[in-house]
């Protein structure tokens, strides 16, 4: 797999969710699933003023922002991981089933990807585990 494409891939993957967030953070935590037709997508920031956790859901009820262009962000991130499966896909390496993003703002960044069979769990049970060890937990 070309590494170029992929660091550029996680550029514009952390460009999108740098733009959904309309405040300074600290880190951001992105978690996606893709496979069989199934998509999701989701992330929480820290303010840098400190707090509780945002999750990126709530960003349009919590703050002024352009719900439009909100949605064209969140169109944009969709793509860059859709383009980021088809990487692995087209190189005949396994595709993921889940990934989780994280991104500090001083700019160091770490991707896990996950290859488990995700279909026959609850979509909120998964959630709840995935906050619970990547947002809530640390």
């Amino acid at each position: 797999m070309n590494t170029s494409q992929l660091v550029e891939l996680y550029q514009k993957i952390a460009d999108a969710v740098i733009g959904m967030i309309p405040e300074e953070w600290n880190w951001v935590k992105l978690y996606t699933e893709y496979w069989g037709g199934y998509y999701v997508s989701f992330f929480f920031y820290v303010p840098s003023h400190g707090g509780e956790p945002v999750y990126s859901l709530d960003i349009p009820d919590r703050f002024e922002v352009d719900e439009e262009h909100f949605n064209q962000l969140k169109e944009s991130l969709y793509n860059q991981q859709k383009s980021l499966w088809m990487q692995f896909a087209d190189q005949e390496k396994e595709p993921w089933t889940n990934l989780t993003f994280s991104l500090a703002s001083g700019g160091d960044m770490k991707m896990e990807y996950g290859y488990e069979d995700l279909s026959n769990l609850d979509p909120i049970e998964k959630q709840d585990r995935w906050e619970t060890k990547h947002v809530f937990g640390e």
